[in-house]
């Protein structure tokens, strides 16, 4: 029973995490367990389809009412509204640092420092114009509106996991404090294992729908080849991503990780929407 409760209030540390959600339990328990937090890592990928669900179902009802554009960026102003705009921030202090600065003392200095410079604030609109923009390809009718809405939610949901693949293979920034040591000290291989668990909820809930609201056998071949390619590539932004971090800086830190998983998210939203000939 007390493992089950454990992993209860890992999942709930995972929600407050990432989302400013009110739930109880996690950390906001009497004498919580920093181990809680750390553990929480793995509930990432569930957390983020869930998120990215209401995202999904915020555009799809707007869509009815608004051009898909309008409904896109309503969409997305919701969810920075649930999440604080915790990986946008990351977005903007990443390309911030790396795009000014020079050495690996300069990188760092900038990732602290809370103001937007024009690296930032121009990677941070190209970066939610795209998202916004291809959220809004999705095309929505009455019959394909629970589709679009798994759609957005795998996008979320592989976005987190990206997240434990860069922790998986790289490590922190060595001597630097922050929320990132805290969440992610130490990942083996088998917490990656149990994260990747938690993203098939979301896969399989995107496959049945896609079973049951595709027109014909070649949309469900479609739509199934896209998510696998989708899982691969954004495993390998994150594999680029953060190989590239430890090579400017040492290692990886929140706000590197953070915009890895916007990465993710990107790259699953480019791959669904692509289109393939028949």
């Amino acid at each position: 029973m007390s493992r089950w409760l454990f992993e209860w209030h890992a999942l709930m540390s995972a929600i407050q995490f990432l989302t400013r959600i009110p739930v109880p339990g996690g950390m906001h328990q009497p004498g919580a367990d920093l181990a809680i937090l750390q553990h929480s890592i793995i509930y990432y990928p569930l957390v983020g389809g869930l998120l990215a669900f209401l995202t999904g179902t915020v555009y799809g009802l707007a869509c009815f009412a608004w051009i898909p554009l309008v409904a896109a960026l309503l969409a997305l102003a919701f969810e920075a509204f649930t999440t604080g705009g915790f990986h946008e921030d990351a977005v903007a202090d990443s390309c911030d640092a790396f795009g000014g600065g020079w050495t690996r003392d300069d990188i760092l200095r900038i990732l602290k420092d809370s103001r937007v410079g024009s690296y930032g604030a121009l990677g941070l609109i190209l970066a939610i114009t795209l998202r916004a923009s291809l959220i809004s390809s999705l095309v929505v009718t009455p019959e394909k509106l629970l589709l679009v809405v798994a759609l957005v939610a795998s996008s979320g949901a592989i976005g987190r996991w990206t997240i434990l693949v860069m922790r998986t293979l790289y490590p922190l920034v060595s001597g630097r404090d922050g929320l990132s040591k805290d969440i992610a000290g130490d990942v083996r291989p088998g917490m990656f294992l149990a994260g990747t668990l938690w993203l098939l909820p979301t896969l399989i809930f995107v496959f049945t729908v896609t079973l049951t609201t595709a027109a014909d056998q070649w949309e469900v071949i479609t739509i199934s080849v896209k998510l696998a390619a989708a899982v691969s590539l954004s495993a390998i932004c994150g594999w680029l991503w953060g190989r590239y971090a430890v090579q400017k800086i040492g290692g990886l830190t929140g706000d590197v990780l953070g915009c890895g998983c916007y990465l993710g998210q990107i790259m699953t939203l480019l791959v669904l929407t692509a289109s393939i000939p028949r």
